[in-house]
């Protein structure tokens, strides 16, 4: 009994973390009457009654999704918006992050142990109190309305380089001091032995990062006056009851980029894993 406890209580913390899936999908399905039926009390458009909800529709339908994918632009606007902001941020990241966190697990210079409690500082803090020197920084460069002033801040992410910072650490130091005693140059040990080692934690910060960019809120309210750079994370909270069975599937398709990069990362991470066995 003792042996079964800890998977019982497992798997109800598996249903716990999937039911708001589950609630999407099966409200994407649902009509506007049936959806108003059930949760309209939360908009005011039904009053003297609660809250319900089935996992299955009662009579289950598309139309919402025809809504959605050919007749709301405000949608697709705001999802390139963010696959913009994310694909833009995680190129930019890899070329500075990866450098950087590899500096400053491989190289020794005086204030290293500083600058990795600086970093350890800016992991720490929360967006809120950087959130005024970040905008004056962004309005003195001319940035602020652009996509660029929510990119660049994002670029620096102590998060990604930490990550990797401890990737690099596992390294052994005979393997690259092997690779200068046979001539390999800095630049071709960063390059065959940094990266391929160190695939693992590349592909976990990439998708942490991905998860990120379509979480921000505080970013583009801070920086966004023109509502067409908004992104899903704006878009997705502006639920109204005539169009909630369109939100319900706005927030569905904007969950599938994000399944489909922590699936691919998963596969490519359970490869990396069973390779090295």
């Amino acid at each position: 009994m003792r042996k079964k406890l800890p998977h019982f209580i497992m798997l109800l913390l598996i249903i716990a973390m999937c039911y708001p899936i589950v609630f999407l999908v099966t409200g994407s399905f649902m009509g506007e009457g049936e959806l108003i039926e059930k949760i309209g009390v939360i908009f005011g458009a039904v009053k003297g009654r609660y809250t319900s909800w089935s996992m299955l529709p009662e009579n289950p339908n598309i139309w919402s999704y025809i809504k959605v994918l050919f007749d709301s632009p405000e949608f697709f606007t705001a999802f390139w918006n963010t696959i913009k902001i994310a694909l833009i941020t995680l190129a930019l990241q890899c070329i500075v992050n990866i450098s950087a966190a590899w500096g400053l697990a491989v190289y020794d210079f005086p204030g290293k142990k500083s600058v990795l409690r600086l970093y350890i500082i800016l992991l720490i803090l929360p967006f809120q109190v950087l959130m005024l020197p970040q905008y004056l920084v962004m309005d003195r460069l001319g940035l602020t309305d652009t996509i660029w002033a929510v990119i660049l801040p994002m670029v620096f992410s102590p998060q990604f380089i930490f990550i990797l910072y401890y990737f690099f650490r596992k390294i052994p130091d005979h393997i690259i001091d092997a690779a200068r005693t046979e001539g390999a140059s800095e630049w071709k040990i960063f390059i065959y032995i940094g990266l391929p080692l160190c695939r693992t934690g590349l592909l976990a910060a990439a998708v942490l990062s991905a998860a990120e960019c379509f979480n921000i809120i505080e970013q583009p309210l801070l920086f966004f006056k023109t509502k067409t750079l908004w992104p899903l994370s704006l878009y997705l909270p502006n639920a109204k009851m005539d169009k909630v069975g369109e939100n319900f599937v706005a927030a569905v398709l904007s969950l599938l980029p994000l399944v489909l990069v922590y699936l691919y990362g998963l596969s490519c991470i359970e490869e990396d894993v069973t390779s090295k066995k």
